[in-house]
């Protein structure tokens, strides 16, 4: 099997490449079309994406995380640390949070906020005790060329060294059931489903009313011998 070479930063060079290639990668992503669902039309919410990664990957690199890439950004991981947080409100300025808030709008930020993050919070508390540290996978993505090469595999691989290195779990949200199927194979166990917009978008992510909901994964792994997996 061919070594595939990863190299991390929190450089800008790294928020950039992360960025763009991110932003290509979740252009179907129904959980970003949902957040970005106060954009009018398919146009606005794709054209939104780059400024929309940037920021996330700022906001990642600012408190701690790791941008991390595969052969040459043919793939792309973040990586956040044990009590990192990306809403950090010391650093959503620099991060450009504040741009955001204003092109989403407050409907954008309760859809991030107080309905993804609370119900993703409520998923790892079922598995994750108090008070015990770890990982999360920010976002992991592959351009199209690299797709069925191992790229993922290769980006998760690592991670679990990193972590089972300090002998914590790694927690992480998939975001369709094929993802959902490495991860799995990988060594990740689901949790549970993670039904959000419920009665408000549809599967896709697009706003309907009375709709079904989009539908992510909670998943964790822990290393193994260690209390709690």
């Amino acid at each position: 099997m061919t070594q595939r070479t990863i190299t991390a930063g929190r450089s800008e060079e790294y928020i950039a490449k992360g960025a763009a290639l991110l932003s290509t990668a979740f252009l179907p992503d129904a959980t970003i079309t949902y957040l970005l669902s106060s954009l009018p039309t398919k146009e606005a919410r794709e054209a939104y994406h780059p400024q929309l990664f940037h920021v996330f990957l700022k906001a990642a690199a600012l408190n701690g995380g790791s941008i991390d890439e595969v052969d040459g950004w043919k793939s792309c991981g973040v990586l956040l640390p044990p009590g990192c947080d990306v809403g950090n409100p010391f650093k959503v300025v620099q991060a450009g949070f504040l741009v955001v808030i204003w092109n989403l709008g407050l409907g954008g930020i309760r859809r991030m906020s107080t309905e993804l993050d609370a119900l993703k919070h409520v998923c790892r508390d079922k598995v994750i005790p108090k008070g015990q540290s770890f990982y999360t996978i920010f976002f992991l993505g592959t351009a199209k060329e690299g797709r069925g090469q191992g790229m993922c595999s290769r980006l998760l691989k690592h991670y679990q060294a990193i972590a089972r290195e300090k002998g914590l779990p790694i927690w992480m949200e998939a975001s369709n059931p094929y993802c959902a199927g490495i991860y799995e194979r990988a060594g990740w166990k689901h949790v549970e489903p993670i039904v959000i917009g419920k009665g408000k978008c549809g599967a896709d992510g697009v706003l309907k009313e009375g709709g079904e909901g989009l539908t992510i994964y909670g998943m964790v792994w822990w290393p193994e011998d260690v209390q709690g997996k």
